[in-house]
């Protein structure tokens, strides 16, 4: 199993690591190759003068057109996100300047990927409530990204590009926008990626050209895993 935890989050997700004094981390554990009983951690502290109460939920995440993270909190997405995922505790009091590690284990490894949200909810004594999420992207083996461009068009000095993941692993594509003229210079080289894209999902972007700019060519396109 190979596991990176990042505390940036790469794939425009709208969720924050730290408010109301409360930190957890990491906020994104992406891991690949997953086995049924290997184990997570996940931090949580805070330097408040209250202590909190804290309480830990499961749901499914999924991923919008333009990469924002929307979370799936229907009955059948939390069935299947306790099926995955076992939490080593609902819920702790974390003490005015205290810690906690908190364990996730992997109950199933019976899927290509799976997209996963722990919410870590808290209570202060002053009546502050904060939910923060924590987001899991974990792969088994063999599961591959399939990523390509499908969708490409030139308009009012602007470019709009469509990735599109075909595969069962969410990935990532990179490269450079060579930018012509209508001579077939080169204007500019312009670095470009797809941001994180979950399987059989599309992302697009929008990129303002440089002037003069009458034709793009992309090369030379990679393949990543949002690493």
């Amino acid at each position: 199993m190979r596991v990176l935890a990042v505390l940036m989050i790469l794939l425009g997700l709208g969720v924050s690591s730290c408010h109301g004094k409360v930190l957890v981390w990491p906020v994104v554990i992406e891991a690949h190759g997953v086995n049924k009983g290997d184990v997570f951690t996940i931090h949580c502290s805070t330097s408040a003068e209250h202590s909190q109460k804290v309480q830990l939920d499961l749901a499914l995440f999924d991923q919008t057109g333009d990469g924002q993270v929307y979370f799936l909190e229907d009955q059948e997405s939390v069935v299947r996100a306790r099926s995955i995922v076992q939490v080593g505790t609902d819920e702790f009091l974390l003490e005015p300047h205290g810690k906690k590690t908190v364990t996730l284990q992997l109950l199933d490894d019976s899927f290509s990927s799976a997209y996963v949200v722990l919410f870590v909810n808290s209570r202060r004594d002053d009546g502050v409530n904060t939910r923060l999420a924590v987001l899991l992207l974990l792969s088994t083996e063999g599961a591959e990204e399939s990523m390509g461009i499908s969708d490409l068009k030139l308009q009012n000095g602007v470019v709009y590009v469509t990735f599109q993941n075909t595969g069962d692993r969410h990935g990532l594509l990179s490269g450079r926008m060579v930018c012509y003229d209508a001579l077939g210079g080169v204007v500019e080289e312009v670095p470009i990626t797809s941001g994180r894209v979950l399987p059989q999902r599309s992302r697009s972007i929008e990129l303002a050209l440089p002037g003069h700019t009458r034709r793009v060519h992309f090369s030379p396109l990679e393949v990543g895993l949002g690493i």
